[in-house]
């Protein structure tokens, strides 16, 4: 995670120290050789950044480095915010030209000097970090192109499982079973798409593998089939793996897509089949009809488990309600841990202390009823700078929001109450922590210049407020008035 941060916030340095005017202000005071010797720096560190996070996995070493160097790059991003955001206020009080304020700005009266100083020791860290890239013996790599051939598969799963390794879900046992084998289902349709849906590690696969492989499902469906679609979903691929768990041989690789489905028909047509199409993450509907067509000859009561992460794949693959599983209880919880904890060491089983220490943990790990206020949430990604904008007129608050519906959509939060942006928005004016207000470049993404507007309504935040990226800021007095904050009388402090 450092590693990810470090470049980013490497990436953005790198633009700020290429602007032109953070190069008009070094040019004033005589430091622009500086700033250009620190972006040089930085992009050689940038450089060696894809290894540094391979290396950081098995070494504490790199881990250190990484985490330094993070540090480092934070501070050297707010003493470049500090320089612009200082040389824009004093433009801003006084009316003057900024080369004059600058001048005075950078006199070695001014209290900002200490900043200079600390630009000196931020020069000298970066330069030992850098000094640290040839005895880590660590080397440049390029960024590499993903595709679906060299992007990281997803675990294959596969249909057998003990009945010892499925620990509580008697409900869901039960509930499944019925979906599976009522017969009095009310559907037009001969074959029924049951989704499972929830969040990564509730047992998903687990439920699906024990009804498959339950003695009832076995009696009740002719034939049944198992396929692990994952992150790739490639229709031709999915037949052919299906034809492959029919006849446990897999077809010929050079048939086109219109033998694989005649085959595929030939082998489900007029069966009352059984298949199970496990971890599902398309979202593309087109794609998920053309593989639906070929599974509809089968007779009536045949039946298609779904298991996927997202709500929206349930509602893209059935018309039925999906079941969606929820966390464990305490007890099923616990079991669980114990298993997993003292699967080597059973003798610690009996052990109070190990015990009582080992219920806290797992009562940390399935915490219930834990809220999460959207709007803080969204702001927090803001401030993190984990939210982009790309293209779009959107605020970050609305781009953040869109983030926020498609984990929900995705099982990452449980139980959401109905969130507009509308009502998040009118929910923000009584947000009261607010620790970083970061002003966005609408200007590089072709839209309208940054707007200070956005914080005109939050009248009740406390403590202490920063604001970054001034310096990109537009018609800076009449957005200085629309932030309206002379209004925010609760702030302690309010950092510019």
């Amino acid at each position: 995670m450092a590693e990810a941060i470090a470049f980013d916030i490497a990436v953005r340095l790198i633009t700020k120290l290429s602007s032109i005017a953070l190069s008009q202000i070094g040019q004033l005071w005589n430091f622009k050789d500086d700033l250009d010797d620190l972006k040089r720096t930085i992009a050689r560190i940038q450089a060696v950044l894809l290894d540094a996070e391979e290396r950081s996995v098995t070494s504490n070493v790199v881990k250190v480095w990484l985490h330094e160097l993070k540090d480092a790059l934070y501070d050297a991003e707010d003493l470049l915010d500090d320089v612009q955001t200082e040389a824009l206020r004093k433009d801003l009080m006084s009316g003057n030209k900024l080369t004059k304020e600058v001048r005075v700005f950078f006199s070695s009266s001014n209290q900002f000097a200490y900043g200079l100083k600390m630009g000196g020791k931020i020069k000298a860290r970066f330069a030992f970090i850098q000094g640290q890239i040839s005895e880590l013996k660590l080397v440049e790599r390029d960024l590499p192109v993903e595709t679906p051939f060299t992007a990281k598969r997803r675990r294959q799963t596969h249909s057998f499982v003990g009945k010892e390794e499925i620990i509580g879900r008697d409900g869901d046992k039960a509930a499944l079973l019925k979906l599976l084998l009522e017969k009095e289902f009310q559907s037009e349709e001969n074959v029924i798409i049951v989704p499972i849906v929830g969040i990564g590690g509730l047992g998903k696969t687990a439920l699906a593998q024990f009804v498959y492989n339950h003695e009832r499902v076995k009696d009740h469906f002719g034939l049944r089939m198992w396929v692990c679609v994952s992150d790739v979903f490639d229709v031709k691929t999915i037949v052919a793996n299906i034809i492959k768990s029919v006849t446990h041989q897999a077809p010929n690789q050079n048939l086109e897509m219109d033998q694989l489905q005649t085959q595929l028909r030939d082998k489900i047509d007029g069966k009352k089949y059984l298949l199970v199409l496990d971890d599902i993450w398309n979202e593309e509907g087109e794609q998920w009809f053309s593989l639906k067509k070929l599974l509809m000859g089968g007779t009536r009561g045949s039946r298609i488990i779904v298991t996927t992460r997202s709500h929206r794949v349930a509602k893209i693959t059935s018309k039925c309600q999906p079941h969606v599983l929820e966390a464990l209880s305490d007890d099923d919880a616990w079991s669980l841990f114990k298993e997993i904890a003292f699967e080597q060491r059973s003798a610690d089983s009996t052990n109070p202390a190990f015990l009582e220490v080992g219920k806290q943990i797992a009562k940390k790990l399935y915490a219930k009823d834990h809220k999460i206020n959207v709007p803080t949430l969204v702001q927090l990604w803001i401030e993190q700078d984990f939210v982009k904008r790309s293209n779009s007129n959107q605020s970050l608050e609305e781009i953040g929001f869109g983030y926020f519906k498609d984990f929900a959509e995705r099982s990452f939060f449980q139980e959401v109450e109905g969130y507009e942006y509308q009502k998040m928005t009118w929910k923000l004016t009584s947000l009261q922590t607010l620790s970083l207000f970061v002003v966005d470049n609408r200007d590089s993404h072709g839209g309208d210049a940054a707007d200070l507007s956005e914080l005109s309504g939050l009248n009740n935040l406390r403590g202490k407020l920063k604001i970054r990226n001034l310096g990109l800021v537009k018609n800076a007095k009449e957005e200085f008035r629309a932030a309206n904050l002379q209004e925010k009388q609760h702030l302690q402090s309010l950092v510019l």
